[in-house]
């Protein structure tokens, strides 16, 4: 009985393994968790006064390593052209006793003060590739994309000097656009293994703010079965943006970097 049941299943798992997979899927849905290490900075002015530079670590006091979950789609419609989004966010918490005095939104934070602040953000990206040269094995294409981060930081804090308290709360939120040019690359090693690697970044100016990016991925693909598979991946990106003076004055820095682990649905 045992026998015929593998027997069984072998017979139904074999013709899905047997398909080879293309170099690349007309569309795919990718979900899983990212383990990255953030690093980062913020410097907001006041309306007399330039802000502090603020480490995200040192200074706040917000722990690097951070898992949290992502999500990809990408649609080929085209034989060379192709569409794609992602999403990830986070939110994270720190808290340290100033060992400085600094200055945050025209607000002077003496040394000492007990200091619990939080950042947030949402990092969204849309893509066009142009495949420019496909064969059977490889593909080389070239991507632009925007990537959209909403982010904001908010600082609490409350300080005794002798008779006297002093207490804080401050909190900035805004977005920024900013535009990436670079190159992607695939290849199917076998029926069920595909490698990849991509780069790309740009330093220009959006809406009379400027902004510098850099992305880059590599990882491997392995694809058992016809319709689903799975993706590891390490992937970074990192932004320096000045910050919009409609809204406040000061300049941003966000660098992601680590491993995704992804379940793939391709079709």
């Amino acid at each position: 009985m045992f026998r015929t049941a593998v027997l069984l299943l072998a017979a139904v798992a074999l013709p899905s393994l047997a398909h080879a997979a293309p170099v690349l899927d007309t569309f795919s849905i990718q979900a899983g968790a990212y383990a990255y290490n953030l690093d980062g900075s913020i410097r907001v002015d006041g309306s007399a006064a330039t802000g502090s530079k603020l480490d995200f670590s040192r200074d706040l006091g917000i722990d690097s390593g951070r898992h949290v979950g992502t999500l990809a789609l990408s649609w080929r419609p085209f034989e060379r052209h192709e569409f794609g989004f992602s999403y990830f966010g986070d939110s994270v918490s720190g808290a340290r006793a100033a060992s400085t005095s600094f200055r945050f939104l025209g607000h002077e934070y003496p040394a000492g003060v007990d200091l619990r602040s939080r950042v947030y953000y949402d990092v969204y990206g849309l893509s066009y590739t142009w495949w420019g040269w496909v064969d059977g094995q490889s593909a080389l294409g070239i991507v632009g994309g925007i990537l959209d981060y909403e982010y904001g930081v908010r600082l609490q804090g409350s300080a005794e000097a002798g008779a006297n308290a002093a207490s804080f709360d401050d909190e900035v939120s805004t977005n920024a656009l900013a535009a990436a040019l670079g190159l992607t690359w695939r290849r199917a090693l076998n029926d069920h293994v595909r490698i990849f690697a991509g780069a790309g970044g740009l330093k220009a100016e959006l809406d009379g703010i400027d902004q510098w990016v850099w992305t880059a991925n590599v990882g491997v693909e392995y694809l058992p079965w016809e319709n689903f598979g799975f993706r590891a991946q390490y992937s970074g990106n990192r932004l320096y943006t000045e910050i919009d003076e409609r809204l406040f004055k000061g300049e941003a820095r966000f660098a992601f970097s680590g491993l995704q682990v992804l379940a793939i649905a391709r079709f």
